[in-house]
């Protein structure tokens, strides 16, 4: 399965940069400009991981990390919020609007992509458990008289 990630970032120059290397780690890359076209990108073209920043001109990072909380996808959404604010403050805010990992910008590649790793697996192991309630729910009901059997 080829995770999708979804770039939204202001400054194009970083969407590139992001961009050539999380692709050449074999990541699919869509990116946005602001925070409403991240969330039309969302709705059209779902995207298991998101990492956006959290300065943006009209919709900000944090704005937006909570729109994409309060809606419902086909999965789970990991954020990742891709800032260049990083005091304590900063971060617990960054998390407390439903990021679930926080990078200072100039953080390594290597250490980005292992990151991004990291939310793969995580995704991996919600899929995973996803298709096992279904196949659960799936599964023939026990007739109550034969419940009641079995507890006698």
């Amino acid at each position: 399965m080829t995770i999708k990630v979804l770039l939204v970032d202001d400054d194009e120059i970083v969407l590139d940069y992001l961009s050539l290397f999380i692709a050449a780690a074999g990541y699919d890359i869509v990116t946005a400009t602001n925070g409403e076209a991240a969330l039309a990108s969302m709705q059209q073209d779902f995207a298991q991981i998101v990492m956006l920043d959290i300065s943006m001109p009209g919709m900000d990072g944090l704005t937006l990390c909570r729109a994409i909380r309060r809606q419902t996808y086909s999965g789970y959404v990991y954020i990742v919020l891709h800032t260049s604010k990083y005091t304590d403050e900063d971060i617990l805010e960054g998390l407390d609007a439903g990021a679930d990992d926080y990078l200072c910008k100039g953080t390594s590649k290597a250490q980005i992509i292992r990151r991004l790793n990291t939310a793969q697996r995580i995704l991996s192991y919600q899929h995973a458990l996803k298709n096992s309630l279904e196949r659960t729910e799936q599964m023939p009901k026990p007739d109550a008289p034969f419940c009641a059997q079995l507890t006698s």
